[in-house]
């Protein structure tokens, strides 16, 4: 018959799976401000799901009549959680210079997590921590898009030959981003010359109004601008 049973050390667990889940977040948040692809949910399952699999390693051994007397559930954890490292790969894609996935390969890491617990009879930790992941999901969604965070973007704009670059510099932080990076070609088969930078920007959000903004700037100071481009920093 299905016994409910509350280990008698199951607070300090929750207070140990807490402490992950906030260390994770700081490290997380900091990550999504920097405009990072691995952000503050990621960085919490991730923690969440490491200190589950640890606790249940320590906490199987009391319990042999789950994995069998002489079984050693250190292993079993290992193998499993080699395991969910492929399956997550698998969900991990890139498009373009966008990465998808993190947050889906973390879930599927923190579900291998609660199921072996569950496994376990480890009843009220599987529901804590089931909990505490559709908190970290959905809760800290709301909670990132109260930040600006840091967004990179690769700016081109093609001009004649002659022009100040150190001017088109100036125009382009003038429309609210920051230039951290310039290269600059000339063709002097054409008389044109192509000014790469690449700036960062704080904001939620479409970038495009700052693009719109960029390029009304560098026009307005009379500079010839033959071609403008604005795109994802590859990373």
């Amino acid at each position: 018959m299905l016994q409910f049973t509350v280990p008698d050390d199951t607070f300090e667990m929750i207070i140990r799976l807490s402490a992950a889940a906030a260390a994770g977040g700081v490290i997380g948040l900091e990550r999504y401000i920097q405009g990072r692809s691995a952000g503050l949910r990621t960085h919490v399952l991730v923690c969440v799901g490491s200190a589950l699999f640890t606790l249940f390693s320590l906490i199987a051994p009391r319990y042999n009549e789950v994995a069998g007397a002489g079984a050693d559930p250190g292993r079993i954890a290992a193998q499993i959680v080699t395991g969910i490292g492929f399956l997550g790969a698998g969900v991990i894609l890139k498009q373009g210079v966008t990465v998808r996935g993190l947050t889906t390969a973390a879930c599927l890491w923190v579900a291998a997590g609660i199921g072996m617990t569950a496994a376990g009879g480890l009843y009220f930790l599987t529901l804590f921590v089931t909990a505490l992941t559709v908190v970290t999901l959905f809760g800290l969604n709301l909670f990132e898009m109260k930040f600006h965070n840091t967004i990179y973007r690769h700016v081109m704009v093609v001009t004649d030959l002659g022009e100040d670059v150190s001017e088109i510099i100036e125009k382009v932080n003038s429309s609210g981003v920051t230039v951290f990076a310039c290269d600059s070609a000339r063709n002097f088969e054409t008389g044109r010359m192509t000014v790469d930078m690449e700036v960062r920007l704080l904001r939620r959000g479409s970038t495009q109004p700052i693009a719109d903004k960029t390029l009304k700037a560098l026009q307005a100071s009379g500079i010839p601008v033959h071609s403008f481009s604005w795109r994802r920093e590859a990373s």
